[in-house]
């Protein structure tokens, strides 16, 4: 009896058989290979390391943050305790350079008054209010004295080298073209006054009495007024009415025109003359000659 064995499978393989099959091999494969595909143990020690690294991160941004709001607070704190420390309060104000302003005028401008804490006052603005409501002052400088618990203020009174008219305003103008009130005895100051037009004669004529005024010093006491002619040369008229046609305002004949005009005016007296005006203005020309006019007899 001859008995045929069958090697078929009793049962065949499906497609989806296969597939599920090779999905595990895969899943094998994975579980072989688990350098490249980390355990869940391994995915889990990284993820507390992570958690402690932001952890500790805030701990210390939020550390930071009351540090910086203690040294604020602290700061504060500290400025309001030497502000009302009798140690720095001031005693004296101490102003230098008075000689037609008085003190008071100074102190009611300043933004600081006796009793006030060193610490506390701005020099910068105090200098800045001087400036702009005492505009006749220079050279300001002020101080504290820590010892003593003193501010020291000093300045010069600015000069005026010639009188302006400012709307109808008698004011002072020193030779860096810069008008202020005049006070005390400034108005009696023995100055020429200026007429111009415009702020461009107003700037040249300054200029040319700044570069004459070494030549003609003796001079300025007796000029009582300085102005532009019609023909744009400058004339100059002394208290006793003499008209003195300068000219062009060029520098390189103030020299001459002044040892000139001086030679001449001292004749003038020797001679007892009476006379109406000196022109100079021949000598623009490299004219050697000044035409001296009389005053007519019976005018």
């Amino acid at each position: 009896m001859v008995i045929k064995i069958n090697n078929k499978p009793l049962i065949k393989k499906t497609k989806k058989a296969k597939k599920t099959t090779k999905a595990n091999n895969f899943k094998r494969y994975i579980n072989l290979n688990s350098s490249t595909y980390p355990s869940k143990q391994k995915i889990y020690s990284r993820t507390k390391k992570y958690k402690t690294k932001i952890f500790k991160f805030l701990f210390k941004f939020i550390f930071f943050i009351f540090i910086v709001v203690i040294c604020i607070f602290s700061f504060f704190w500290l400025k309001e305790y030497l502000y009302a420390n009798e140690r720095f309060f001031i005693n004296d104000i101490e102003i230098e350079g008075c000689k037609n302003i008085t003190k008071s005028e100074i102190i009611k401008i300043l933004p600081f008054q006796i009793g006030e804490s060193l610490l506390k006052i701005e020099l910068c603005d105090a200098k800045k209010n001087l400036e702009k409501n005492k505009q006749e002052l220079t050279n300001i400088s002020i101080s504290r004295k820590w010892f003593d618990k003193k501010v020291i203020i000093s300045f010069k009174e600015g000069v005026p080298e010639v009188f302006i008219n400012i709307k109808d305003k008698k004011m002072g103008l020193d030779f860096d073209n810069k008008p202020f009130d005049l006070i005390g005895n400034m108005s009696s100051m023995a100055v020429p006054t200026m007429v111009f037009n415009n702020n461009e004669e107003r700037t040249t004529l300054l200029a040319f009495l700044k570069h004459t005024k070494e030549y003609i010093k003796n001079l300025i006491p007796q000029i009582t007024e300085i102005k532009y002619g019609d023909v744009d040369d400058i004339i100059l008229t002394l208290d006793n009415k003499i008209n003195i046609y300068w000219g062009l305002p060029k520098e390189n004949k103030i020299e001459d025109k002044s040892y000139k005009l001086q030679k001449i005016l001292d004749d003038v007296v020797k001679r007892k003359l009476d006379i109406q005006s000196i022109d100079l203005s021949f000598i623009d020309e490299n004219k050697n000659m000044v035409i001296v006019k009389k005053v007519k007899e019976g005018s």
